[in-house]
């Protein structure tokens, strides 16, 4: 069964996030998943987990027999604050923004399925919510040919 271009690049995206291990470089190890509710009621809030939801698209200025889009992704990242940490909550925090930020960089074609991968500006979370944490918002601009979603 063919996959589809916008599947394709979600399942990237979980893999390079997903990369983010102390054994490959990184500040922090972190765990995720795809978003199984659109509210996040599959989400335990526990420490380093993150989970990828898939939001809206917006088609742009398309070529000749060639569809065109933005598809928008957002990564919730739980960074729980410890008692016992001796590490600010706001720097853990920064150092897992900052590796999401590089990993997602690596492959901005989300290996060849994607024009470009653009990071837009984070966002904590809201006060009143029970843990920490950060949020990133993605833009992953790409396209297919018009009458066939799977092939780019």
């Amino acid at each position: 069964m063919t996959t589809p271009i916008k599947e394709l690049i979600a399942a990237n995206l979980l893999t390079a996030i997903s990369n983010v291990t102390t054994g490959n470089s990184y500040n922090q190890t972190i765990t995720g998943k795809r978003a199984l509710r659109i509210d996040y009621a599959s989400v335990a809030p526990d420490d380093l987990t993150f989970v990828l939801k898939q939001d809206d698209e917006e088609e742009v200025v398309s070529a000749h027999n060639k569809k065109t889009w933005k598809q928008s992704y957002t990564v919730l990242c739980i960074v729980v604050d410890s008692d016992s940490s001796t590490t600010a909550v706001e720097t853990r925090i920064n150092q897992v923004e900052a590796d999401i930020r590089k990993a997602v960089r690596v492959d901005p074609q989300r290996d060849s399925n994607a024009l470009d991968t653009i990071i837009n500006p984070s966002s904590q979370l809201p006060e009143g919510v029970d843990f920490t944490g950060i949020i990133l918002n993605i833009t992953v601009h790409y396209r297919h040919n018009e009458d066939d979603p799977y092939t780019a």
